[in-house]
Formats: C-alpha cells, sequence, structure tokens
C-alpha cells in the first residue's frame, strides 16, 4: 500500500519484511538526486537569464551623453566684415594701342546678411561702389587725357565649416562711361594742331570700343581689389576666433559628430548630438555678445562657486583645454565666464 506527502519523500508502509527497508532506503536516495539536480537547472538558467539582461542593456556612460554647442554671435562677424573701405591704386594699361596711367579711386559700401540654415553656414556680402579713375595716355605724338566713372555691385559667399571661414570669389555687374577730357601733342605749330585733329576724329570713332575695353579691365581689377580686401577680414577674423574654437578639434579628436546652423543672432556648432534647432528654442531667447560654450549637464542645477567644481563632470579633455584657456598670458589673463541656465553650463570665451 503507498502514501505520497506534499514535500516529502514517498516511503511504504513498514512491514516485518526486512525487504521493505531496503525499498525505504532506496526511494530516499533517488528522491534526493533528483531534487539536487533540479536545484543545481534552476541556478544555471537563473545565471544565463542574469548575463544576457547584462550584454543586452548597456550602461551610457557620461562620455556617450555629453554634448555641446559653441555659439557665434552675429555682431562679431558683422563687426569684422560690415565696413566700408575706400582704397586709391596706381592705374597702368593699354587700351587700344595706348598707354594710360593714373590713379583710381575705389569706394565700396559692404553689408553682410546672415543666412539662417539649421544645417549650414552662409554669409552674403552685398558691395556697391564706385570707381572713378583720370588717366593720361599717349599714342605716337597724341597726348590723351581722359577720366572713367564706374559703378558696380558685387556678390561675395562668405562660408563656415565649423572650424574657420572661408570665401567663394565675388561676382560683379558694372556699367562704365569713358570720357575725353582733352587731346594734346608733343609737337609745336601745325604739326601739333594737325595731330589734336586726327587724333580726336579716331578717339570718336572708337569711343565704344575703348569704353568697352576700359570696362573688361576695370571690372578684373576690381575682382582682385575685392576678393583681397576680403580675404583680409576673413584672415583677421579667424585669428580672432582660433582661440576660442580650438574647443572643436578636441571634440572632433574625441570622435564627437558636429554640425553647423546659422540663425537669426548667431552660428551655432552642434557637438555630441543634439536637435537641428537654435538653443533659443530651448531656453528662450539669451542676448549673445561673445563666443559661449553650452555644456549639456542634466546633474548641473546646482549652484557652481567656481571652475573647479565643474571638473568632475566634464571629460578629462576638456577640463584640459578650460584651464589652459583660463592661463594668464604675460601681462593680461583671458577671462572666462560662466553660468547655470537650465540644465545647460555656459561658458563666456572671452580675450
Amino acid at each position: 500500500m503507498m502514501y505520497h506527502l506534499r514535500g516529502a519523500l514517498p516511503f511504504t508502509k513498514v512491514g516485518r519484511h526486512p525487504s521493505s527497508a531496503l525499498l525505504n532506503l532506496a526511494l530516499g536516495a533517488a528522491w534526493f538526486y533528483a531534487c539536487t539536480q533540479t536545484a543545481l537547472g534552476q541556478d544555471s538558467v537563473l545565471k544565463t537569464v542574469i548575463q544576457d539582461t547584462s550584454e543586452s542593456i548597456p550602461v551610457p556612460d557620461a562620455e556617450s551623453l555629453f554634448q555641446a554647442r559653441v555659439r557665434i554671435p552675429k555682431a562679431l562677424i558683422v563687426e569684422a566684415i560690415d565696413r566700408d573701405y575706400e582704397h586709391t591704386a596706381a592705374v597702368d594699361r593699354v587700351v587700344l594701342g595706348t598707354r594710360s596711367r593714373g590713379t583710381a579711386v575705389c569706394r565700396g559700401t559692404v553689408t553682410g546678411e546672415l543666412v539662417e540654415n539649421s544645417h549650414g553656414v552662409e554669409i552674403l556680402c552685398r558691395v556697391n561702389g564706385t570707381v572713378h579713375s583720370r588717366t593720361c595716355g599717349t599714342n605716337g605724338p597724341a597726348v590723351i587725357h581722359s577720366r572713367a566713372t564706374t559703378a558696380y555691385s558685387a556678390v561675395k559667399p562668405i562660408l563656415f565649416n565649423g572650424h574657420y571661414f572661408t570665401a567663394r570669389p565675388a561676382t560683379l555687374g558694372i556699367t562704365t562711361r569713358l570720357d575725353i577730357d582733352c587731346i594734346e601733342s608733343i609737337l609745336p605749330g601745325l604739326r601739333g594742331k594737325i595731330v589734336r585733329r586726327v587724333a580726336s576724329r579716331r578717339a570718336d570713332e572708337s569711343m565704344a570700343a575703348a569704353e568697352a575695353v576700359t570696362k573688361m579691365l576695370t571690372q578684373q581689377e576690381l575682382q582682385q581689389r575685392i576678393d583681397a580686401e576680403f580675404d583680409q577680414r576673413i584672415a583677421a577674423l579667424n585669428i580672432k576666433l582660433a582661440n576660442r574654437l580650438s574647443v572643436l578639434d578636441r571634440f572632433v579628436a574625441a570622435g564627437k559628430p558636429l554640425q553647423i546652423g546659422s540663425f537669426e543672432d548667431c552660428i551655432e556648432i552642434r557637438l555630441g548630438g543634439g536637435e537641428a534647432r537654435s538653443i533659443s528654442d530651448e531656453v528662450g531667447k539669451q542676448a549673445i555678445d561673445t563666443v559661449e560654450l553650452w555644456l549639456y549637464l542634466p546633474q548641473s542645477d546646482f549652484s557652481v562657486p567656481s571652475l573647479d567644481a565643474l571638473t568632475p563632470y566634464l571629460p578629462t579633455w576638456l577640463n584640459a583645454y578650460l584651464g589652459a584657456y583660463s592661463k594668464p598670458k604675460t601681462v593680461s589673463s583671458r577671462k572666462l565666464e560662466f553660468e547655470n541656465r537650465s540644465q545647460w553650463i555656459v561658458l563666456k570665451l572671452q580675450d
């Protein structure tokens, strides 16, 4: 007769026959072995689940969550580019066989427009001006005094690649008018009178051709002058920003993706992710008057008493950059101001 108890081993009712005790002992050994194997199997399954879970859910580190913005104010760019100019240059050209020398005064008014684009940066510089030249030309015994007046308009595109500014060649539209003031002769008397008469007739006949050649030469000279003028301005702007934008090289070296965009009041460089929109859309419009480095630190909802307090929250290479940036230079030192805005730390990089 068999009895079964939950949680206990099965057994038979012990009789007087000695085989009953042996049967109970065998059943007990089998039950203990089965329980041991079940427990080991459950432990192995549990270990496998824990291992699979830990491998499928990576723990993000501070580096992977880190993102930043570098903001360059529009006013800083306008200050470097939007300046009128006036140049006086020597003129030495040959027009229809007549060698002419003199001077030209070139004036230009520059207006820069920052084109809004969340995925790129372009500044369109529009230049309007005039060129007034006076020359004295010789052709045989004839001496021709002339003046040319040119009105021009030009568009000069300036691009930014996230590290420095470059420029494309200017495109020009011009109109030129050529006038003869007087014609003289190096010969005296009647011979000189004949030279002046012949030279005046030829000048009238070739005026349209001479004006076209003068226009072409003036356009070439203007192209070179405008490109050279903006090359100097862009070089000065790049030098001015070089130290403050050197942080970008470290971001790129750290493998951070870099994107650029231009907005109403500034150029923004996005580093380490983030949406393609202005920071003003996230924290409200903020006045900007110098280059700013915005660091996204969700754990930054506290008052930062000093730059040293940021150290635990920044990558090592960024701490090294900020330390080098704020280090004194000879007599003067560069300023490094910072503040909290929402979940961002804002560092103002000033000279």
